[in-house]
């Protein structure tokens, strides 16, 4: 007879396996495919049996249930349940993945194969973006003349089309720039970490500190063809914010920020010309007069419906939205519009929730491996946060389930200090 305690760990690699095969049925979902929903409580049912506890406690526990309660909500209200199933299914496998990473990643050594894996898959899904991104199809047109040499380049190498459901077109860019900034950092601090520790030294470490450069190397060239300004911007300023307090010299950090902040209008003016600064601010005020006018749809959906939402994926249904603008292009406001004043409660709680537990683990963590895995993470949640007042990756659009994992590692980390 099977000893219930042999069990135990197993259960948890095979609900992430069982996960993962079911990914693409979450990811890209349809009606007569509904039935893989029942996955999701029947591994619950099973850890239970095993374990006692449908899965590990967090402090994001009552913010997810409320957010997980509004997406069900939303289900019996929106007049077609089909136009909002892809969003509804990109929450409930974000959750579920959150919940079975946080269940299996229970001690250094896991949370270290499992930040390797997330930056590995971060690499990936670069990969795969820059493949099939619409932009580089002619579908989107850049009228900055400025921008010509990168569809130049780009047409001289490779792509795909992919042809899946619901990006029949191609990946939008500026998602895949807003998911980039999640996992750049990390390739940031660990070659920082490695160079500092290390020094290059040993046949490993060299091996290790070269793949860690192709990797920010790819990444920051996939973010550089999304012409992703907003993520751009994101990075930039998240980089400023977070490394001033863990400077120690600040009135060099101060003259290095005057000097990047220069370089970088400089750099613009290069780029666009003297002859277009008036056009390029033309362009600016347009945007910006833009978003304005595509926030105060989300505000006036959030008056219409304060607890319930219109649903997910309703935002685009309104006229002033539609499929090209798909969103409300700040995800405060966009996750209010669709879940209600609750589900943005219970968003803005995760977020919060993420945040407390990177600054707990920084003061209270010895080893530096750990700060610097959760400093980068954390880092990539604030450039995340800030891509996210302009623009936005919906909760449960495709790449989402990048912010969930990383929410989940950070769990994970702070599960184990706080702890010892």
């Amino acid at each position: 007879m099977i000893k219930v305690e042999s069990l135990q760990g197993k259960v948890d690699w095979g609900i992430f396996g069982v996960l993962v095969v079911l990914a693409p049925f979450f990811l890209f979902p349809s009606v007569e495919m509904t039935w893989v929903f029942v996955f999701v409580p029947l591994m619950w049912a099973m850890r239970w049996l095993v374990e006692k506890r449908f899965f590990e406690r967090t402090i994001l526990d009552w913010g997810i249930l409320v957010l997980l309660g509004q997406v069900f909500v939303t289900c019996n209200i929106v007049p077609d349940i089909g136009f909002s199933l892809s969003k509804i299914s990109g929450v409930v496998f974000g959750i579920a993945l959150f919940y079975a990473v946080v269940n299996l990643v229970r001690t250094e050594g896991l949370i270290k194969k499992a930040v390797v894996l997330y930056m590995a898959g971060g690499v990936v899904f670069a990969g795969l973006a820059f493949l099939g991104m619409r932009s580089f199809r002619g579908l989107q047109v850049y009228e900055e003349k400025q921008l010509e040499f990168l569809m130049d380049l780009r047409r001289l190498l490779p792509r795909i089309d992919f042809n899946l459901s619901g990006a029949e077109i191609g990946f939008n860019p500026n998602p895949v720039g807003g998911s980039l900034v999640l996992l750049l950092p990390l390739f940031i601090v660990f070659l920082y970490l490695y160079k500092k520790r290390y020094g290059g030294g040993g046949v490993k470490n060299k091996l290790i500190f070269y793949l860690l450069v192709f990797g920010l190397i790819f990444e920051l060239g996939v973010l550089l063809f999304t012409v992703s300004r907003g993520s751009w911007v994101a990075l930039l300023s998240s980089s400023l914010i977070l490394l001033y307090p863990i400077v120690k010299q600040k009135k060099i950090y101060v003259v290095i920020t005057v000097f990047v902040l220069l370089a970088c209008v400089v750099f613009y003016i290069i780029l666009i010309g003297p002859e277009d600064i008036k056009l390029s601010s033309k362009e600016i005020g347009g945007k910006i007069v833009n978003r304005n006018e595509i926030w105060a749809v989300g505000i006036n959906m959030i008056v219409e419906r304060p607890f319930t939402g219109a649903g997910l994926n309703r935002l685009r249904v309104d006229s002033e939205i539609g499929d090209k603008r798909a969103h409300a292009h700040n995800h405060l406001i966009h996750t209010a519009a669709e879940l209600g004043v609750p589900g943005l409660v219970a968003y803005m709680a995760i977020l919060i929730g993420a945040g407390y537990m990177c600054v707990k683990v920084w003061k209270k963590a010895q080893d530096d491996w750990m700060r610097m895995a959760v400093f980068g993470l954390g880092w990539g949640q604030v450039a995340h946060l800030i891509f996210g007042i302009g623009d936005s990756v919906p909760l449960g659009s495709r790449p989402s389930f990048l912010f969930w994992v990383s929410v989940a590692i950070i769990t994970s980390i702070y599960n184990i200090y706080k702890k010892a």
